[in-house]
């Protein structure tokens, strides 16, 4: 035995490898072992036999795993020696443990989960013994040829030292499991196919055939070994276990396994023991210093050489193990001191893996290039960082990837991407060293002028030293910036957004030095300015790789990757523009040149020798063509002549020479033809709008200017996309050149009309309604920009038809005409078909100009279910019609303001023309809520801009918005329009008398019908949200509350009104008692501080028109209920929290009404005694509290009483517990 069983592995793996007799093997091996499992029994002692009954615990196992696969373990003589004493002891795994761990891990098919919780349950009485654990694990890690069992033991060991069980452990198992642990790590099976070709000759042809069919661990088993030992460690080191990393390094053998195995332990202390990014406690933070002192004082030199030899080792032959070593490396550079690894033993090597073929050191480069950014980005004092940088020999190096390229590049031609992540590794290298290099010099430079600055003076040692670490800086720049401009030229998101930065950065720095040099810039400075720009403009291209729908999208997908394109471009945009806008400013001439031949080379096809030449080209441009260009690079040569035109002062558009200018007039002239493609389209309207303030001094360009809106770069587009904003750009820049405009506005509105009419006919871009319908979806002129879906509901969910602000430019050039009788004409002529539109609406059926319903409610129930179930899909199409023209007419309208109107009778009929047939139309549509919203929209313009000319049909609109189905919020959007009247006609009496006290007592009747008998007007069932069969859902709820606050503004509105109040808020008012419990018990702060401002216009009012006697309790209630006292009732019971945010406003507001009412000369007197008598008698203060808080509401003003109020508040309410 002692000869045969050594060997039995090999043997066994050897002969098995023959089909023939494997299955007889496996029988002979199983029988010889259970007969020297047995005699081993027989001659143990009872201590053994006690062990072994302590180790093998888990052998009783429930039965109903008992049918699960048989495992046949094998066996293998182990030597222990302990104390100095020798024995053999012949051990083997148990199957019954090896079942239920496979169980467990759902690795037996067969298993049920009563089996997995029945086996669950054994490894937990396990765990609960930490020797007998350990002794478990050990014999399986060392002996099972499971991977799942070899990992729970692993794994239990490694939570053994987490809980603590491991201090229970005694010595001689202690450096057994720490012997065991190393040695595994340090196995020839650990890591690369190259370290078992280096051993195979020195086995025999058996044991080479064993070797060849294992491989190595995985990496979960070789990183929880990794953990294993170094939790030993955290628990041990320096302490109990001082030669920790002797030990380690000394276990190490010079194969792959050793290696890898070394990395894995130096990754894991620093994730699990040394990282300052895991939280961790004030103990472990404390033990974590400890580790790190430890380690730099005894062992970090030592790791350091090592790291060396195994790098000088392996950097030709295994690359992976490499990049593995360089990773543990990079993790240590931050805290080490620099010169372990920045010295010359140890750089050479990392350039040499950096510059190795890439093909098979791809990763070890990116490992490479880690390690230099850690190395150059570590703190340290700005000289010696630029001495160190300077030394290191890496400025030269990343200087020559301004000619080769990136690593990871193709070519620094094609500007492609090799290896993404070597690019944006080497990118990050790159722009951390010109970050410290330019941090660095900063620094050097302000430390110098702050001490001048502030008197010091400075003797010439230093300020030498200063200068030639600034020259340092400045040299090292020089050489670095090219390496820098290639990298930002990568058409790669993830390497523009690491240059960006810097780039903004060092366009800040040269703009500081160039203010302190007046303005000068060095030659090298500017040229770097230039390709700046140059790159700039590279980088914010769109990619001619990726297609874009010049139109329309033919497909979904084909939309999808456009918006996600898009995007991206918009996003990366963002810094460049920014950086190109800074740069242009320090070099404009050169900004200005670069965008002139831009333009000449995309839009005109024939470039300049000069920017004058260039800007006479586009200039004199009639037709222009793309055929030599592509859309990309126009597109990106307007945005960036669009970018010039920010802060463009009136200085510079008065200059006729100056090249923005003329830039400007040559692009304003272009011919249509230049942008066919919808995103070229979009730049140039953009462009224009921006310059569109050069035609204040040029109106001979008016013309062209407004033939791009309307023509077919703009409105008159295929894509459906330019059309909206070609409208909105156009109503911007009617506004902008109102005055001058209007010379030409006949021709603009003859060139609107077919535009608008279109516009007028086409409300939504939803095909499959058009297909329901049996017509085709618009295009061109009728495209619409913003699609709006028609939803199950019948209504439909509408989005904002940026196109509509045609109507308003329309709007505002008829409004800027002298002459009434033009207006007319035009605003009949844009009307009308609008008008006729309304006019054709029927609703279904539902006809009527009379004030009584004419259809019955049979068919009004039909045509609402028609419309809201979506079985009628014409109806919907009409009422989308109607939306689109009253929102038509209200943009028409905003062009006219009341000042014209009231001296322009002739006009004030044109614009009330409209509102007959819309009347007529929201009476047959009053089922849609949106076409209400929008004639509501229209009446509120009417009001404003036509003032009394309205009034008369105020009862007619009222009517039409009344109906049968109206709810709260229904009813909320009428209190607008009311509260709008009042505040509009406050001082005409004969319309208060007429219209707002009629409405007034109307609606505040309604407004308790729909708010309801059981409405709760302190708004605490809205306010949480509770749901219940009384108060109805959520949305209900939400809806009424908005009802109460319109109607407390209302109240308002009519406090504000001196001839209303007495009329019809009198003090037995049903609006006063409302706004008194809104002020007293209202849970909302801002809606209590409006009802508390409410009733001091009110209760003021009284005061000064009312007899004193009568105005005592009002003044007494007002001033001590609601305002002082009032905040003495805690949340629960209804009161405010004062430490809410909402709460600060109010208790100003509180603060200001009581200083009014104190300040008073006819109450304040009275309200102060209330103030006394109210404390002492209802809360039982004494007279001494009461008179301080008397004399602090006298004396305290402003912000200082409203801290007085609220510490009231605090102590008052400890006072009623």
């Amino acid at each position: 035995d002692e000869i045969y069983l050594p060997l039995l592995d090999d043997i066994y793996l050897c002969v098995r490898s023959i089909p023939s007799t494997r299955d007889q093997l496996d029988i002979k091996v199983e029988q010889r072992a259970g007969q020297a499992r047995s005699t081993s029994t027989r001659d143990d002692d009872a201590s053994r036999d006690g062990n072994k009954r302590d180790c093998c615990a888990v052998d009783r196992v429930d039965a109903s795993i008992r049918h699960l696969p048989v495992i046949y373990p094998s066996s293998i003589r182990v030597h222990t020696k302990e104390k100095g004493m020798a024995s053999q002891q012949l051990v083997s795994t148990d199957a019954a443990f090896e079942r239920a761990v496979l169980c467990v891990f759902q690795a037996l098919p067969s298993a049920t989960p009563l089996d997995q919780q029945t086996a669950q349950a054994q490894l937990d009485d396990l765990a609960s013994r930490p020797v007998a654990l350990f002794d478990t694990c050990m014999v399986h890690l060392e002996l099972s040829q499971r991977m799942e069992v070899q990992f729970y033991a692993l794994q239990a060991m490694h939570g053994l030292v987490q809980s603590g069980g491991y201090a229970a452990l005694d010595d001689g198992r202690k450096r057994a499991l720490k012997r065991s642990l190393l040695q595994r790590g340090s196995s020839a099976a650990g890591s690369s196919q190259a370290s078992q070709a280096s051993q195979a000759s020195q086995l025999s042809q058996a044991s080479q055939a064993s070797q060849a069919s294992q491989s190595p661990p995985p990496l979960f088993m070789r990183n929880k070994l990794a953990q294993v030992i170094v939790a030993i460690a955290a628990e041990e080191y320096p302490a109990a276990w001082p030669g920790f990393f002797s030990d380690v390094l000394s276990a190490l053998k010079e194969n792959p396994a050793s290696v890898d195995c070394f990395s894995r332990i130096m990754i894991s202390i620093h994730e699990d023991i040394i990282s300052l990014e895991v939280p961790r406690s004030a103990a472990g933070a404390k033990a974590s210093m400890t580790f790190k002192d430890a380690m730099r004082d005894n062992a970090l030199e030592q790791v350091a050489a090592s790291w060396h030899q195994m790098l000088v080792m392996f950097k030709s032959s295994d690359p992976g193990l490499v990049a593995l070593l360089l990773n543990s490396v990079e993790r240590y550079v931050n805290w080490i001191d620099i010169s372990l690894v920045a010295n010359e033993r140890f750089m050479p090597i990392l350039f040499e893996v950096l510059n190795s073929d890439h093909s098979t050191h791809g990763v070890a480069q990116v490992a490479a290039v880690e390690v230099l950014a850690e190395i150059v980005g570590k703190k340290m004092e700005s000289g010696v960082k630029l001495s160190l940088i300077q030394g290191l020999g890496l400025v030269p190096l990343a200087a020559q990837w301004a000619d080769t390229g990136l690593p990871g590049m193709m070519s620094c031609v094609s500007f492609e991407v090799e290896d993404h992540d070597l690019a944006v590794a080497s990118a990050k290298l790159l722009v951390n060293l010109a970050n410290e290099i330019l941090d660095a010099w900063k620094k050097v430079e302000n430390s110098v002028i702050s001490l001048q600055t502030v008197g010091v003076s400075l003797d010439d040692e230093a300020i030498l030293e200063a200068t030639a670490s600034c020259q340092t800086a400045t040299m090292m720049m020089e050489q670095l910036f090219p390496a820098v401009v290639t990298a930002f030229r990568i058409p790669q998101d993830d390497v523009s957004v690491i240059v960006a930065p810097f780039m903004l950065s060092y366009v800040s720095r040269i703009k500081l030095v160039s203010k302190r040099a007046n303005g000068e810039l060095a030659p090298v400075v500017r040229a770097q300015l230039v390709a700046l720009l140059e790159a700039a403009a590279v980088c914010a291209r769109f990619d001619s790789n990726v297609a874009l729908y010049p139109v329309d999208y033919a497909s979904m997908e084909e939309m999808v990757i456009a918006e996600e394109e898009e995007q991206s471009v918009s996003s990366r945009r963002q810094d460049l523009f920014s950086l190109f806008r800074n740069a242009s400013k320090l070099v404009p001439a050169a900004a200005y040149e670069l965008v002139v031949n831009m333009l000449n080379n995309s839009l005109i096809g024939n470039g300049a020798a000069s920017p004058a030449g260039a800007v006479g080209a586009v200039g004199g441009a009639t037709r222009a063509s793309q055929g030599t260009s592509n859309w990309q690079d126009a597109e990106i040569a307007l945005s960036l002549f669009y970018q010039l035109g920010e802060g463009m002062t009136e200085e510079v558009l008065k200059s006729s020479a100056h090249p923005l200018v003329e830039l400007a007039s040559g692009i304003i002239q272009l011919d249509d033809s230049v942008a066919t493609h919808r995103l070229v389209a979009l730049a140039l309207l953009e462009a224009c709008a921006r310059y569109a303030k050069v035609t204040l001094f040029r109106p001979a360009l008016l013309p062209s200017l407004a033939s791009k809106f309307f023509g077919s770069a703009g409105l008159g587009h295929p894509a459906s996309t330019v059309p909206p904003r070609a409208a909105y750009l156009l109503c911007r820049t009617v506004k902008t050149l109102r005055q001058p405009i209007s010379a030409i506005s006949r021709d603009i509105l003859c060139a609107l009309m077919p535009h608008l009419d279109a516009i007028a006919r086409s409300p939504i871009d939803n095909q499959s309604v058009y297909a329901k319908l049996g017509c085709s979806r618009p295009s061109g002129l009728a495209a619409a920009g913003a699609s709006a879906t028609i939803g199950v509901s019948g209504a439909g969910v509408s989005t904002p038809d940026d196109r509509l602000f045609a109507f308003e430019a329309a709007g505002l050039l008829v409004g800027s005409a002298e002459d009434e009788k033009i207006q007319v004409e035009w605003l009949q002529a844009l009307t009308r078909p609008l008008i006729e539109q309304l006019e054709r609406t029927d609703g279904n059926g539902v006809t009527s100009s009379e004030p009584s319903v004419s259809s019955t409610a049979a068919d009004k129930q039909m045509s609402e279910q028609r419309i809201q179930s979506g079985n009628d899909q014409n109806g919907q199409y009409q009422a989308a019609l109607c939306r689109q023209c009253m929102e038509a007419l209200t943009r028409i309208s905003k062009g006219f303001v009341s000042k014209m109107c009231a001296s322009r009778p002739k006009l004030t009929q044109a614009l009330l023309q409209p509102l007959e047939p819309a009347v007529k139309a929201v009476k047959a549509l009053y089922m849609v809520k949106e076409f209400r919203a929008k004639f509501l929209a229209y009446v509120h313009r009417l009001v404003e801009c036509l003032g009394e000319p309205i009034v008369p049909l105020l009862p007619t609109v009222f009517w039409a918005l009344d109906h049968p189905q109206m709810d709260a919020s229904d009813f909320k959007d009428i209190l607008v329009l009311v509260n709008q009247i009042v505040v509009r006609f406050t001082s005409n009496q004969t319309i208060i008398d007429s219209v707002v006290i009629p409405l007034f007592a109307d609606c505040s009747s309604k407004v308790h019908e729909y708010l309801g008998s059981d409405w709760d007007w302190s708004m605490r069932t809205s306010l949480e949200g509770v749901e219940d069969q009384g108060t109805g859902s959520t949305e209900e709820l939400r809806e009424r509350a908005e009802l109460q606050k319109q109607y407390y503004t209302i109240v308002n509105s009519v406090s504000q009104c001196t001839p209303v109040i007495d009329r019809v808020l009198s003090r037995d008012s049903a609006a006063v008692s409302d706004v008194f419990q809104g002020a007293v018990l209202n849970m909302d702060p801002a809606v209590r501080r409006l009802c508390i401002a409410t009733l001091s216009g009110i209760v003021l009012h009284w005061v000064r028109t009312q007899p004193l006697v009568e105005v005592k309790e009002v003044v007494s209630r007002f001033g001590c209920d609601v305002l002082v006292f009032g905040l003495l009732v805690k949340p629960e019971a209804g009161g405010i929290d004062i430490r809410d945010a909402g709460s600060i406003a109010l208790l100003s507001e509180i603060a200001t009404q009581v200083k009014l009412l104190a300040t008073n000369d006819r109450v304040g007197d009275v309200f102060l005694s209330a103030v006394v008598e109210t404390a002492t008698t209802r809360y039982g203060w004494n007279q001494e509290i009461a008179g301080e808080l008397v004399a602090q509401i006298r004396t305290l003003d402003g912000r200082a009483l409203r801290s007085y109020l609220k510490s009231m508040v605090v102590v008052g309410r400890e006072r009623l517990r």
